[in-house]
């Protein structure tokens, strides 16, 4: 197996204690590749344009030293480990000198010690080229899934618009006129028996809930007001829905009339406040929801608290809140940010905020 081979970049101005030191790395079985230079310029140069797996440097030089040495792999920013060589270097000094940043540091008189700390820091300096790209690999991976979780929210929130449209427009259309079918009918048998007559109000009665029901679900799909009317109207309509449907009492205040915000912000506002609700009314037990929408400096705040039994501790094997992990990710996506406290008794507090610019502030 040939001898590793070494890119070494020696900072040093005495030609024979150069000499002293490649050779002995050279009878230590390294292969070497080395550059000798003096000056700051030199060490700039060769960092620049030369691979370079390790640099050793002398203490004092006649124009810097070795912390001038340690300046310049920071300005260059390679991660290449510094080995100290020097003969006079006292304790205090090696230890000050490690703590700016420098791997070892090696006395002349013992240069056999030199070979295993390069080779050492090198090996050190590798894995920590590892680590970094493990890191970077991991936050790569982690922009692509949001990117995919953007996208999909995206996909997600286009089919239920579309799907709200049709039950709406088709399916909502074709039961109403099917209603006035039926009452023309109704209006056009005066004399029939009672099984008819109850049969007809019991259709008739299907029908009035079968339209109530598709109303609901192209509401909870995607509701109209949000694109007709914009958040404000949104969020006031639902919660007065919400607490016609629950009985839980709602506390609804807005600084504006109107909110100026692009439709991705305003859709990921209302289905916070969406879950939000739900939540509250599935597993709370609370009276009372205060809901406070407010336009700050630079921010849209949405805060929906609740007085009821707040939220459970976490414990394994219970079932994930996905519906609090989307409201989390809908916020991220757009620069905002989502903060959830509960106290056991003292209910849940909600808190999401989203990013605004170039908005009016006009007041309510």
């Amino acid at each position: 197996m040939p001898p590793p081979t070494l890119h070494l970049l020696h900072v040093e101005d005495n030609a024979d204690d150069a000499d002293l030191l490649r050779a002995e790395l050279e009878a230590a079985g390294l292969e070497l590749r080395y550059t000798r230079v003096e000056t700051a310029a030199a060490i700039q140069e060769a960092l620049a344009t030369g691979r370079c797996d390790a640099v050793v440097t002398d203490f004092n030089l006649p124009s810097f030293d070795a912390y001038g040495v340690l300046g310049l792999l920071r300005e260059s920013g390679r991660d290449i480990p510094l080995i100290v060589v020097s003969g006079f270097i006292g304790e205090m000094e090696a230890v000050a000198l490690m703590k700016a940043g420098a791997n070892d540091y090696v006395m002349k008189d013992n240069l056999a010690r030199l070979a295993p700390a390069i080779m050492r820091e090198i090996e050190e300096a590798a894995l920590r080229e590892q680590r970094r790209q493990a890191q970077r690999d991991l936050e790569e991976s982690q922009r692509q899934l949001q990117e995919l979780s953007a996208f999909l929210q995206q996909v997600r929130e286009e089919e239920r618009t579309r799907i709200a449209r049709e039950l709406h427009d088709e399916l909502g259309q074709a039961l109403t006129a099917l209603r006035i079918d039926l009452n023309w009918l109704d209006e056009k048998l005066p004399a029939r028996d009672q099984k008819i007559s109850d049969k007809l109000a019991a259709m008739a009665a299907l029908l009035n809930r079968t339209v109530d029901a598709i109303r609901r679900i192209s509401e909870d799909l995607r509701p109209g007001m949000l694109d007709d009317l914009g958040l404000a109207a949104a969020i006031e309509h639902h919660a007065a829905k919400f607490a016609e449907q629950t009985g839980i009492r709602c506390d609804l205040a807005m600084n504006r009339d109107h909110f100026d915000l692009d439709d991705q912000a305003a859709t990921a506002l209302f289905r916070v406040l969406q879950e939000s609700l739900t939540n509250v009314a599935r597993h709370s037990g609370a009276t009372e929801v205060t809901i406070r929408l407010q336009e700050l400096d630079n921010e849209i705040l949405l805060i929906v608290k609740d007085n009821g039994c707040g939220l459970p501790e976490p414990c394994p094997g219970r079932k994930k809140t996905y519906g609090l992990l989307g409201m989390n990710e809908r916020m991220k996506l757009l620069g905002g940010m989502l903060d959830i406290s509960s106290n056991p008794g003292n209910g849940t507090r909600v808190e999401a905020s989203i990013p605004v610019r170039g908005t009016s502030k006009e007041t309510r």
